[in-house]
Order: structure tokens, then sequence, then C-alpha cells
């Protein structure tokens, strides 16, 4: 895999992520299905996480980088994500297992 390939998959799997998360804080509270499809989208988000960091060189990843930037975008998404889920996961802990 590319770094150029890396970085198209973060955008894809960052853009599914905010969609599954738009929904899940729109309906989350009356379809359980937003919060698994959400959990779903995370796991594929930290993958693409990975995957820049691991594709993309270390000259590409300096402090002030455009990639820095997308990379902190993403990574912030992220957390949101697990803030939303861990809501969720008090009110319903049997789904937590699933992520």
């Amino acid at each position: 895999m590319s770094c150029l390939r890396a970085l198209a998959n973060l955008a894809k799997a960052e853009a599914t992520a905010f969609k599954r998360y738009t929904e899940y804080i729109a309906h989350g509270d009356k379809d359980p299905g937003h919060a698994k499809a959400l959990g779903q989208a995370k796991k594929k988000l930290d993958d693409a996480i990975k995957d820049v960091k691991k594709y993309c060189n270390c000259e590409l990843l300096k402090e002030g980088s455009k990639i820095v930037a997308v990379l902190a975008s993403a990574e912030a998404l992220a957390e949101k994500i697990v803030d939303a889920l861990r809501q969720f996961c008090s009110e319903d802990p049997e789904f937590c297992y699933a992520w």
C-alpha cells in the first residue's frame, strides 16, 4: 500500500464515520443499530489512521504538515465517537463488548 492509498482510505473512512456519527446523534436513541454501525465505522477509521502512520514516511509526518492536520482531524472524530459510544454503553452495556 502507498501513502497516497492510505490517505484516500482515511478520507473515505473519516467521511463514513462522520456520517454514522451524525446518524447516531440524530437517531441513536430510537435504533440501537446506529450504535453498531458507528462502532464499525470507528474500527475502520482507526485502521485507516494506523495505515497512514505506517505507510507515510517520517518527512510527511513532520509537525505542521498537512498530513498531520488530517490525522489530527481523524483522531478527534475517533474520540468523539468513543465518547458517544461510552454514553450508549452506560445505557446498554451488552453492546460494549461488540466494539
